[in-house]
């Protein structure tokens, strides 16, 4: 194992505190996209009205959104909420003594994946019809893979599985216990 130098210890916080600063400016842009999302603006399944953007994230803001939406529906909330959790509990973790590790840094990116992928395709089996977005609650990869599942474990079979993918995939992103919230719960409602 190597040996922690002082540069190290002073440079492990600092690039923790710069990668918060970062992923937390992302988190903040995009869902101030995300949130100013006009179906007028210019993007990537649209050309706009010819009007001025009124995206707050400007031209870029608008596409991105677009973007989002139209392949992740609803879902495109998730990203920037995920992210800021991560970014928090980088913020928390700053003076811990861990290295980079590729490994975890793979499953948190899992997790992120499973938890989208999931998310999509319930949103997408679950959408009314209602849905200003441009390609439904679900946008193109829920519809894909909640109609593939539909047709592979039934509407009630595809749910319970896409839950369960939904739930791991948390887990393994946030390091949430499920027991523990359990737990928690019902020591809670036991003292009240």
């Amino acid at each position: 194992m190597p040996e922690t130098t002082n540069t190290d210890s002073f440079l492990g916080p600092r690039l923790r505190e710069g990668a918060f600063i970062a992923v937390s400016a992302i988190c903040l842009y995009l869902l101030i996209a995300l949130l100013s999302y006009s179906t007028r603006d210019p993007g990537w399944s649209a050309t706009g009205t010819g009007a001025s953007i009124s995206n707050l994230g400007g031209p870029t803001g608008a596409w991105l959104a677009d973007v989002f939406f139209s392949l992740v529906g609803y879902a495109a909330y998730l990203f920037p909420l995920l992210l800021a959790y991560r970014a928090f509990v980088i913020l928390l973790e700053r003076h811990n003594d861990k290295g980079f590790d590729w490994l975890t840094i793979g499953i948190r990116a899992l997790g992120l994946i499973l938890v989208m992928i999931a998310g999509t395709a319930l949103a997408a089996m679950n959408d009314t019809g209602v849905s200003a977005l441009p390609q439904g609650a679900g946008g193109i990869l829920g519809q894909a893979i909640g109609g593939a599942f539909t047709v592979a474990f039934s509407a009630v079979g595809s749910r319970l599985i896409l839950l369960a993918i939904f739930l791991f995939g948390i887990t393994i992103f946030t390091d949430l216990s499920w027991l523990r919230v359990m737990e928690r719960l019902g020591a809670w409602s036991i003292a009240t």
